[in-house]
């Protein structure tokens, strides 16, 4: 079945049952919405930060990435992230291909075109002569590195290199590293003795039970079953962790010999020291049982081989880097520590205060431009956030000391980040004293960009209005100045566009799907409101085309338990897939679409979210009647996952709705909580995500079942009549 076909069967069972209560122009609705998903069909996209590699050259004169190729006929089309496809190519990298742009005219440049033999490229990187692009690609069912020499060049060609096979993950740590004569590269290789996954009799690439759990579930050939122990000490999360585990290698540009680093060392994650002599690797040693924490060895080695070092045993996730590369940050439980070269570990977390850890979530380098801890530009200092604002943390002893924001500044802009250097655990800093803060102002829903003087706390504004920016890609500090690369949403598409950190005249170097500029779009407004416990709150609407002041409209509520809204640019995104854009295409069919904030207590803590989803859906939608804008008697609601639990417990709570569409959602947390899926089952050291979910996360039971048995009871809609 292709792609289109899936998706017009997606919506056959979705908009119909909304149809049924509001009737009126059904026809034309039809029309619309078919019209509107063809159109989605054929669009192009920017790749996702979150996964995928940006690089400005060393010279500041040219920027590579990727975008994302329109869907074609007989597409497979991943239903998630972490799906790996035929040849092991993880699905987010699907349909992508390597695109560079001049920062100072904008030009674009094609690099690779995959479309006629359906191939991807993923993960640019500059090398250091500014000239060469070295990536990863398929070639014969196989991932493999790619070469373009001279790629500023209008006859550049890209070439493979033969006989190396490699293993990519959606982890950013596995893009290629140029070593720093530009000579060789560091890569992920194919461990040995280990294939690649093909397609095969067993292999559905819609649905990947990866082979490994088959060998583990099945080993003789026989077996139907399995037996989980709830005291197990067994690791079972290796056979998750084998899916992404891989050797290191050092590929010769000019000879194409590889020469591999590390062998059955279960090598998770790796990086090169700023001064490119060092590689430093972390090799798996053990998952906590029932916890998502990961334990490391942290191992060094000269970065074009040699004898390998223990520098670390049994560390948790994240390890960031100072500058100089002289100290390691270690985040253990609830403590910070640093770690020097010979492996000496000092704490630098206040006894008394833990919530520099414990209350935000740890950086990850891997994901995101900001962090809750960062490495100071000088590497003297860790900058840490508490529920207080930010502080620097001493490797002297010195007492932390509050910067940046003051106890008596009423000003509701919070700074929300510091922008680090991508790939690392170190701030990025354009004078080598000061840092670029980002903050997020919700009386206007803006991110803004500051700079901050870290000595003499001194802050102002890069710009006076900084454009609604989507992410931070890169940042770059030449010898005239410094400049940003970054992604603008505009009507829900991202673009990408290169500017200096005034954001004076931007380049934009993508101007992706202008045929989606011919739809009529329907305006997006915020509005306040209190739930019933008197807080207030903020929702979103979505107007049809052609809204017409003070004529009531059908509205449809997309709910999911636990969001907040504070920003326009973040509501109602127009991406490809079920959930996302489905606001848009009932706003195409004439539908108001409201989005409410629904604050839930923390996860993990015992809660009660059937009673707080409706304590803050149903006046939102009393708010939006209020407002002239909705029809009291032709109101929907639909959600997705906990949004489609969210769907149950309104609909069994309240007759309000006259529709609703639950896609993927419990309403029995009790049944769910016996759930033992086999690709769940082993990736928590043993525990079930499902039940590990509904008592220590999202479900906020808070409890085992047998402890509070009418807790989870109570929280059930299946228990009730609707």
């Amino acid at each position: 079945m292709n792609l289109r076909k899936v998706t017009i069967l997606v919506f056959s069972l979705i908009i119909p049952l909304l149809f049924f209560s509001f009737s009126e122009g059904r026809e034309k609705r039809s029309e619309t919405g078919d019209k509107f998903l063809d159109s989605l069909m054929d669009t192009e996209s920017i790749s996702d930060p979150y996964y995928e590699h940006y690089d400005i050259s060393p010279d500041g004169k040219w920027v590579a990435f990727t975008i994302a190729r329109s869907f074609q006929k007989d597409d497979i089309y991943p239903l998630g992230d972490l799906r790996k496809l035929p040849g092991g190519i993880p699905a987010t990298f699907l349909r992508q291909d390597i695109w560079i742009a001049s920062t100072k005219t904008g030009k674009l440049a094609r690099i690779t075109d995959g479309k006629p033999e359906k191939r991807s490229f993923w993960h640019p990187v500059w090398a250091p002569n500014s000239k060469d692009l070295v990536f990863y690609g398929d070639k014969n069912g196989h991932i493999v590195p790619w070469i373009c020499r001279n790629a500023q060049l209008p006859d550049a060609k890209p070439e493979f290199v033969e006989g190396v096979r490699l293993k990519s993950s959606l982890f950013r740590m596995d893009i290629p590293r140029w070593t720093r004569e530009g000579k060789k590269v560091i890569v992920p290789l194919l461990p040995i003795g280990e294939a690649n996954i093909k397609p095969g009799i067993d292999d559905n690439p819609l649905f990947l039970i990866p082979n490994i759990y088959k060998r583990f579930l099945d080993p003789e050939g026989g077996a139907t079953s399995s037996v989980l122990r709830s005291n197990d000490k067994s690791d079972t999360s290796r056979f998750l962790i084998a899916e992404n585990r891989i050797d290191l290698g050092i590929l010769d540009i000019s000879s194409g010999k590889i020469g591999r680093l590390t062998e059955n060392k279960d090598v998770m994650f790796w990086e090169l020291s700023p001064d490119g002599n060092i590689l430093a690797y972390k090799a798996y040693k053990k998952l906590i049982p029932g916890t998502f924490t990961r334990i490391f060895d942290l191992h060094i080695m000269p970065s074009e081989g040699g004898l390998s070092r223990l520098l670390l045993e049994d560390v948790e996730d994240k390890i960031l880097r100072s500058p100089a590369s002289s100290h390691l940050l270690e985040r253990q439980k609830e403590e910070l520590y640093t770690v020097d070269i010979q492996g000496t570990k000092r704490i630098i977390t206040p006894s008394e205060d833990k919530t520099f850890v414990k209350v935000f979530p740890p950086p990850d380098v891997l994901q995101a431009s900001t962090g809750s801890y960062i490495w100071s530009p000088d590497g003297k200092h860790v900058l840490a956030q508490n529920k207080e604002g930010w502080w620097t943390l001493s490797l002297d002893g010195t007492p932390p000391k509050r910067i940046f924001e003051k106890k008596e500044e009423k000003s509701k802009e919070k700074i929300s980040g510091i922008l680090r250097v991508k790939g690392t655990g170190y701030a990025y800093s354009p004078d080598g004293k000061s840092v670029i803060l980002e903050s997020f102002d919700p009386s206007t829903s803006r991110k803004n960009l500051l700079w901050a003087d870290i000595k003499n706390d001194l802050r102002q504004p890069i710009s006076g209005s900084v454009p609604n920016y989507t992410a931070i890609f890169e940042l770059f500090r030449s010898k005239n100045g410094n400049s940003i690369l970054y992604s603008q949403r505009e009507m829900e598409v991202n673009n990408l566009w290169f500017s200096g950190f005034s954001f004076a005249q931007p380049i934009r170097f993508t101007d992706l799907n202008p045929h989606l500029r011919q739809i009529p779009r329907g305006k997006k407004t915020l509005f306040s409101y209190r739930n019933l416990d008197g807080q207030e709150l903020k929702g979103a609407l979505l107007y049809p085309p052609g809204y017409e002041e003070g004529k009531r409209y059908p509205l449809v509520v997309n709910v999911y338990a636990g969001s907040m809204v504070t920003a326009l640019e973040r509501t109602f995104p127009l991406f490809f897939n079920t959930v996302s854009c489905l606001s848009q295409l009932l706003s195409q069919c004439g539908y108001v679409v409201m989005q409410p904030s629904i604050p839930l207590s923390p996860d993990g803590n015992k809660g009660s979210p059937l009673k707080e989803i409706p304590d803050s859906v149903l006046p939102a939608v009393d708010k939006v009647v209020e407002m002239g804008i909705a029809d009291p008697e032709s109101i929907g609601v639909i959600g997705q996952s906990y949004g489609g639990y969210a769907v149950h417990v309104l609909i069994t709570q309240t007759r309000r709705f006259k529709a609703a569409v639950s896609l993927a959602g419990l309403s029995d947390l009790i049944s769910n909580y016996g759930i033992f899926d086999a690709r769940s089952r082993y990736s928590y050291g043993g525990s079930s995500f499902f039940s590990s979910r509904s008592e220590g996360g999202q479900g906020r039971m808070g409890v085992p079942i047998w402890e509070d048995r009418l807790q989870w009871i109570e929280n059930s809609p299946i228990y009730y009549q609707g």
